[in-house]
C-alpha cells in the first residue's frame, strides 16, 4: 500500500524544499519562544518592582504610624490636643487608602493586559483556520435559508 502511495505522488518536488520549509518553521518556533521568554521576564520584573515598592510602603507606613502613634499617646498624658497630629493620622490613612487603590488598579490593568493578549492570539488563530470564510459562508447559508422559507411562504399562502 505505502508503495502504491509513493508511486502515486508527484516526483518533481525535491526534499530540499520540504527541508527549507522545515527549517523556516523551526526557525519561527525559536523566535516566538525568544519573544515569548522575553516577556515573562518583563511580567516578573514588573512583579518583582511592584512587590519590592509595595513592602517598602509598607515598611514606612508602619514606622509613621507607630511614631504618630507615640506622640499622640504622649500627648494625650500630657493633657495637651494637637490638632496637627490627628491630622497627620487621618492624612496617612488616607495615602494608604489610594495606595491600596492605585495598586489594585495596577492589577487590574495588568489583568486586563493579559486578556487582550490572549484574546488577540485567539483571533489570530481563528483566522489562520478559516474561521472568517466559515463564518462568511454560513451567513450566505443563513440568507438563503431566509429567502427559501420566505418563497415557501408565498407559495403556501396561494394555496
Amino acid at each position: 500500500m505505502l508503495m502504491e502511495d509513493w508511486s502515486r505522488l508527484p516526483k518533481t518536488v525535491e526534499r530540499s524544499s520540504y527541508t527549507s520549509r522545515i527549517m523556516d518553521i523551526i526557525k519561527q518556533v525559536h523566535k516566538q519562544k525568544a519573544d515569548i521568554r522575553k516577556i515573562t521576564d518583563d511580567i516578573h520584573e514588573v512583579q518583582v518592582d511592584t512587590n519590592s515598592v509595595s513592602q517598602k510602603l509598607m515598611r514606612t507606613e508602619a514606622v509613621a504610624d507607630e511614631r504618630i502613634f507615640k506622640r499622640a499617646e504622649a500627648q494625650l498624658k500630657s493633657k495637651k490636643k494637637d490638632t496637627a497630629l490627628i491630622q497627620a493620622y487621618r492624612d496617612l490613612l488616607s495615602i494608604r487608602e489610594q495606595f491600596e487603590a492605585l495598586v489594585s488598579a495596577v492589577d487590574h490593568i495588568g489583568k486586563l493586559t493579559t486578556e487582550t493578549s490572549t484574546t488577540q492570539a485567539r483571533t489570530v488563530q481563528l483566522k489562520a483556520r478559516g474561521i472568517d470564510q466559515n463564518m462568511e459562508q454560513l451567513l450566505s447559508d443563513l440568507q438563503q435559508v431566509k429567502e427559501e422559507n420566505a418563497d415557501l411562504k408565498k407559495k403556501l399562502g396561494k394555496k
